[in-house]
Parts: C-alpha cells; structure tokens; sequence
C-alpha cells in the first residue's frame, strides 16, 4: 500500500536528483523544498527565476504540489 506522505517523498528525491544535474543550483534546494504559499517574498523571485527558466524543475516543482494537494 502507498500513501500520501511517500509519493510526495518519491516526488520530491526525483526534484532534488534534477536539481542537481544543473550547475549553479547548489543553494537552491530548500526554495524548492517549500511550498509556494510557504516561500518568502524575497526567496518567491527567486523561485519563480528557477521555474521558469528550468522546464524540468518546473515540471517536477508542479508535479509535487498536485501530489501534496491530493
């Protein structure tokens, strides 16, 4: 049986093992660990420069939030 808790876990190591296939990411794991609604002002541009600029993190960015939101 799966739950909720470890598909978003699974979800979120794949977003990190993307993360890190792209030089010059290193200090932007917990931006992407929060939930945007979580995220502070300062850190959202910061954010949404990431996503919008990475398709993949994006993607995977996405992917957990409609997982968490299930």
């Amino acid at each position: 049986m799966v739950d909720k808790y470890h598909v978003v876990q699974k979800v979120t190591q794949a977003l990190d093992q993307v993360r890190k296939k792209i030089p010059g990411l290193k200090k932007s794991r917990f931006v992407l660990l929060k939930s945007y609604e979580n995220v502070k002002e300062k850190d959202r541009e910061k954010l949404n420069e990431l996503l919008e600029t990475h398709e993949s993190l994006a993607y995977g960015y996405y992917k957990r939030t409609i997982q968490r939101l299930l």
